[in-house]
């Protein structure tokens, strides 16, 4: 839903408030981030949920891309969640940066075999976020972090 209103707002078709994508944003990335931590080692400790090694249950090819799809598409709702403050702007960057840079290690610790559950098309993208993200950022920190109302 939140990707047919950004194509909406974006091609003039309808004028949405910020705040409505803002809250589909926010709702998507809420759920991805519930159906992430049913692969906790330890649930319920954040600090764990961040390092790939300690993600459980993912062995098989098709969980795991169940697991790397839920991160990817946190990850893009987090990058693409409009904001008109720049500090909240700064912080969900930041989010999508992680998400992607957890995505490569795992990915990488865990390659795909060659066939039906390939993730080598989100992977080439999350690495490329990985490497354009940092610049991005940094543009923006650039900018006051006064609200800027678009």
């Amino acid at each position: 839903m939140m990707e047919i209103k950004i194509v909406q707002v974006d091609s003039g078709q309808k004028k949405i408030k910020w705040e409505k994508i803002a809250e589909l944003c926010d709702g998507a990335v809420k759920h991805y981030r519930q159906f992430a931590r049913l692969f906790q080692a330890v649930p319920g400790d954040p600090q764990e949920a961040k390092n790939p090694s300690k993600v459980t249950g993912i062995g098989e090819e098709k969980v795991r891309r169940w697991y790397l799809n839920a991160r990817f598409y946190c990850a893009r709702c987090l990058l693409k969640r409009p904001d008109p403050d720049m500090a909240n702007r700064k912080v969900h960057l930041n989010g999508a940066l992680e998400e992607y840079r957890h995505i490569v290690a795992l990915a990488e610790a865990h390659p795909f075999k060659e066939g039906q559950f390939s993730f080598d098309d989100e992977l080439r993208i999350c690495k490329e976020m990985v490497a354009l993200l940092p610049s991005k950022i940094e543009r923006l920190h650039m900018l006051p972090s006064t609200p800027s109302g678009t």
